[in-house]
């Protein structure tokens, strides 16, 4: 899981095998109750009548690699929901994508909020 969510592969190796493993450390030591009861709601809540009522700027960040959330079906949808929401795609970006692009990720922040 960890893998996919941080987009390490064969050729993309920006996530050092220690990180990796003290990830998968922090997901063994939760409770699996609170991890299904988070699953489960994750799955299940749908916000789309929601979304129109977001009366405030909107950046949506996402990676389109993400094998985790799909891009597709959540960043595409939401954008098209929330009023004047503005839409940025990180090319080749897996979800972890707040660890692979610390940087470019805090400039858009910074850029969007200035």
């Amino acid at each position: 899981f960890n893998k996919d969510f941080y987009g390490v592969g064969l050729l993309n190796t920006t996530i050092s095998d220690a990180y990796l493993s003290n990830a998968g450390v922090k997901g063994m030591e939760s409770s699996p109750i609170a991890t299904l009861g988070c699953a489960r709601a994750f799955a299940t809540t749908d916000f789309r009548k929601d979304l129109p009522k977001i009366n405030v700027p909107a950046l949506i960040i996402h990676g389109d690699k993400d094998k985790t959330v799909p891009i597709k079906v959540t960043a595409e949808q939401s954008v098209k929901l929330i009023p004047g929401a503005r839409l940025l795609v990180y090319e080749g970006e897996p979800h972890g994508l707040w660890f692979t692009q610390k940087v470019r990720l805090t400039e858009d922040i910074a850029a969007f909020a200035g």
